[in-house]
């Protein structure tokens, strides 16, 4: 009788296991260099000795979006990417100020990751493909995750410029970075396919290369001229490390009937 009961009571569904992830974050993030080595080469930095670098950004919040596939209770991976719109710390050389300039400044990241799921090895659900959850403090409802990705990520200026003698003007940098994140966590599942957590994502920015675009239409009594320019080059930060922590809403897509809970 016992026998039949638990039969009765088993899912044929993998209850949030394996399937479809996707993860949606959202936090502050940054970058331990944000002055303007990111964007202007050694030759126009100041020198060590004499002041450090102009601060160029601050920490700002971001949002990131994975997609992925869990291929076990203990493994999955898949794709992510992210932006944010970085604060400006708006500060200016001189021979800028006079065109009475300000910077928007953005950031954004595309890449691959892989992630482990190390509680699988522990509470049982690996073996047991079926999972159901007793209490609200049940372990299993606990998912500690570590990841490991490779991605391409971009921090953009635009510098645009008030002055009507210049007021269509404009310089950007574009500063392009190979980026190797790496990702801890904790999610709690409310039930198996839903999981909410808190995560940190640390990332090694390595083989910085810049762009810089000018362009400039300068009107004056009895003048009007427009020049334009472009030129790559290292910046003096060509490596740095970004940083993020927040929060993040997981959801599993199962194939096969619904996910339930006990």
């Amino acid at each position: 009788m016992f026998e039949a009961s638990a039969a009765w009571a088993t899912h044929p569904d993998y209850e949030g296991e394996r399937g479809l992830e996707l993860q949606l974050s959202g936090g502050v993030g940054g970058a331990l260099t944000h002055d303007e080595s990111v964007f202007l080469p050694s030759e126009e930095l100041p020198r060590p000795e004499v002041r450090p670098p102009t601060d160029s950004f601050g920490a700002s919040l971001n949002v990131d979006l994975s997609a992925g596939y869990r291929f076990t209770p203990y493994l999955s991976a898949g794709l992510t990417g992210g932006y944010q719109s970085l604060v400006a710390a708006n500060q200016f050389a001189p021979s800028e100020a006079g065109f009475r300039p300000y910077d928007t400044i953005r950031s954004f990241h595309v890449g691959a990751y892989a992630r482990v799921y190390p509680m699988a090895f522990f509470n049982g659900s690996r073996n047991n493909e079926r999972v159901f959850f007793d209490t609200w403090t049940d372990r299993r409802r606990f998912e500690p995750w570590l990841s490991l990705g490779v991605s391409v990520a971009q921090y953009a200026r635009l510098r645009n410029y008030e002055d009507v003698s210049v007021l269509d003007s404009y310089t950007r940098w574009t500063t392009t970075y190979l980026g190797i994140p790496v990702g801890l966590g904790i999610d709690y599942r409310i039930i198996p396919a839903l999981a909410v957590g808190l995560n940190a994502t640390f990332t090694a920015l390595v083989g910085g290369g810049t762009t810089r675009e000018v362009y400039r239409h300068e009107v004056r009594p009895g003048s009007d001229t427009t020049t334009t320019s472009e030129r790559s080059y290292a910046p003096g930060g060509d490596s740095n490390t970004a940083f993020s922590v927040g929060i993040s809403v997981r959801y599993t897509f199962t194939f096969g009937s619904a996910a339930h809970s006990q």
